[in-house]
């Protein structure tokens, strides 16, 4: 589902960067110079939480509750069966960008130069093939082939990641057929590879996965033409002469850690903030590989862990009672609106706070609301039009809201 917020609805909802060095040229060969996270998992093994699955698999337990008229709980509970869980300190894996260049970009050995942007806080490694890095204290973004005369200009790459994304948006269902210069097994291990190089102690959840090759990809930005009149299109480049090069295999990962999935994941419910809010950090990954190699990447979560403390949890059953408690003293915005809790799970939040990095547990609470088609005057629940609804979210360890700053 598209992580869009719904017009009829006015909430949002929940679930679920790299610097320093420079050199004349770097070694292609040169390893990754990062501390590897030593952690151990604390908890017993437990099964895999994907809540971007928590519509269609089966739940560990079901909590039906009739909180005041047109508001329901009629949710399934997606945890692993544990009374107590860590919280984390983390710290910016601080990745060195000519290392960076030489796990991305190995093939590009032409001189290059690295320039600290303080406004943005964030390093960009430029090299004469026109192959950008942007390496935050805990991101990385890559920019290849770019056109150094007309940096605004959309590079090939580009168009074809943007034509990769819309048609993974709009076909969540395509089976995927392996290209002739790599089979989607070994993308999906490649990709994994990067991340362990890369220093993440974060398990990656794969998301999507969509293959095309070089005459699909022409093909399909034909038929998004005739969308796109009206609109200026003269730095987008018209793909008229792709070849096997250019076919393209677009993967974007979350990730989890514990079993407990981390916040980053494109179909959960949306993120309820408000002025007390700590702002989450996303974590998640994607990246296009050609036969080039990869092509297109953007990292946000790069961090390690460097303190734990483990403390008991909430009870599912003890999150729900918050947010009854939250709703019997509030007024719904339409009294003829009909709104559910229809998903119930843990999830891994980092946050602020301080001037320090947070991994903390928070239980999730999707809502919906059903919605009427203005046109047809059919009803149906917002989660069925292609959105996620919104999330409540509460401290798995204090039961505080996290609109609240909690």
């Amino acid at each position: 589902m598209k992580r869009n917020v719904c017009i009829v609805l006015t909430v949002c909802l929940l679930s679920l960067l790299i610097l320093t060095g420079c050199q004349d040229n770097y070694t292609p060969n040169e390893t990754l110079a990062v501390t590897a996270n030593t952690a151990e998992a604390m908890l017993p093994p437990a099964t895999e939480i994907d809540p971007t699955a928590a519509v269609s698999e089966p739940p560990l337990k079901q909590i039906d509750l009739e909180l005041k008229e047109n508001h329901q709980i009629h949710a399934g509970v997606y945890a692993p069966d544990i009374q107590e869980l860590p919280s984390y300190k983390l710290e910016p894996l601080q990745f060195d960008p000519q290392a960076v260049a030489a796990v991305l970009i190995p093939d590009d050995s032409s001189p290059f130069t690295v320039d600290y942007d303080e406004m943005r806080k964030s390093s960009f490694l430029t090299t004469e093939n026109g192959n950008v890095l942007r390496i935050g204290s805990s991101s990385i973004l890559l920019y290849r082939n770019q056109d150094q005369g007309d940096p605004a200009k959309f590079s090939r790459d580009d168009t074809i990641l943007g034509l990769l994304t819309e048609y993974a948006q709009s076909n969540p269902n395509h089976q995927n057929d392996s290209l002739t210069f790599m089979t989607m097994e070994d993308a999906i291990q490649r990709a994994e590879n990067i991340f362990k190089k890369l220093g993440l102690c974060w398990k990656p959840v794969l998301q999507t996965s969509i293959g095309m090759d070089h005459q699909q990809i022409m093909q399909y930005q034909q038929e998004r033409f005739p969308e796109y009149e009206g609109i200026e299109l003269q730095k987008t480049p018209v793909l008229d002469n792709l070849t096997q090069e250019d076919d393209a295999y677009l993967l974007t990962f979350g990730f989890s850690y514990n079993a407990v999935p981390i916040y980053g994941f494109p179909q959960e419910p949306d993120l309820e903030i408000g002025s007390d809010s700590p702002i989450p950090v996303y974590m998640s990954a994607e990246m296009m590989i050609t036969p080039q190699g990869i092509t297109s990447f953007n990292l946000t979560g790069g961090y390690k862990t460097v303190e734990t403390n483990v403390r008991p949890l909430l009870s599912a059953e003890e999150a729900v009672a918050k947010y009854k408690q939250k709703w019997d003293s509030t007024i719904l915005p339409l009294a003829d609106e009909n709104w559910e809790v229809y998903a119930i799970y843990l999830e891994y939040i980092t946050k602020w706070a301080d001037g320090s990095a947070y991994l903390t547990p928070y239980w999730c609470l999707g809502r919906d609301a059903m919605i009427t088609n203005r046109l047809t005057g059919e009803t149906a629940w917002s989660r069925e039009c292609g959105y996620s609804g919104t999330g409540v979210r509460f401290n798995a360890f204090t039961g505080e809201e996290l609109l609240y700053g909690g």
